[in-house]
């Protein structure tokens, strides 16, 4: 009849001692892997193993998640960059060549014109 093996179960000092890590390094390394120990206050050869050596599979994972994100940042730089600056800031000075003659043939005062052009001028700047 096959015999149940029972998993490996570690405590902080057993394993520094089998991995020759002070106590402290150990429970630190453990600590930043986001490990905690078990209702035994033990750990899995693989946790231990994760704080000594690192996980290989989770960097390879954010590793690929940092270069999704690259290539998703330059995928929105050029939906940005849709329309050429250029031709995009000469459409407006026509726009606002437009705007301040229809302003300025306005039955108002000169001082109205000119708070209405400084406003547009200020907003024009902004873009």
């Amino acid at each position: 009849m096959a015999r149940t093996l029972k998993p490996i179960r570690w405590t902080l000092h057993l394993a520094a001692t089998e991995f020759g890590l002070d106590d402290k390094t150990l429970a630190k390394r453990i600590k930043s892997s986001g490990t905690t120990a078990g209702k035994d206050g033990c750990f899995s050869t693989q946790d231990i193993c994760r704080a000594v050596f690192g996980d290989i599979e989770g960097e390879k994972l954010r590793s690929e998640h940092h270069k999704a994100n690259l290539l998703e940042m330059e995928d929105n730089e050029k939906k940005r960059q849709l329309f050429p600056k250029a031709e995009v800031y000469a459409v407006l000075d026509k726009i606002g060549i437009e705007l301040k003659s229809n302003i300025m043939a306005c039955n108002i005062s000169e001082d109205e014109k000119r708070d209405i052009l400084k406003t547009m001028q200020a907003n024009l700047g902004k873009i």
